[in-house]
């Protein structure tokens, strides 16, 4: 989690609809994803970020309790070096099977744009692949 400024930046306004706006940006996903109920997950807590009153984003999966899911996640994804940050993350219904959705927020498309920063060379050779095959 960064640091958020008050009254601007993606994560503020994301925050802002989740907090004020709620169903009105729950409507807007549930009609663009053919949903049927989306649930947020709520922060944990931690105590190394203190600017941001012990507020804790999700990093990479571990929200899901699944060890076969986990499973899946280990062999598809690198697992060294720093995992992702997610400013958000919803439990979609969708026709009777559950979705995750995974929300970064950006405000323009430079935001979304980014070097691999991953050194190891079985990790890079992975996420290269993956990239090819889904790109």
């Amino acid at each position: 989690m960064g640091k958020i400024g008050y009254g601007y930046g993606s994560e503020w306004q994301l925050l802002r609809y989740l907090g004020y706006h709620r169903d009105f940006l729950n409507n807007q996903i549930l009609l663009i994803t053919g949903g049927d109920r989306i649930a947020w997950l709520d922060f944990g807590f931690t105590l190394t970020n203190k600017p941001l009153k012990q507020d804790k984003e999700w990093i990479g999966l571990d929200f899901i309790e699944d060890p076969v899911v986990q499973g899946q996640w280990h062999a598809f994804w690198p697992q060294s070096g720093t995992a992702q940050n997610w400013d958000a993350v919803g439990a979609l219904d969708i026709q009777g099977r559950q979705e995750w959705l995974l929300v970064e927020a950006n405000a323009h498309l430079g935001e979304v744009k980014s070097t691999c920063g991953a050194r190891n060379p079985n990790s890079l050779d992975k996420i290269k692949s993956l990239s090819l095959s889904y790109g």
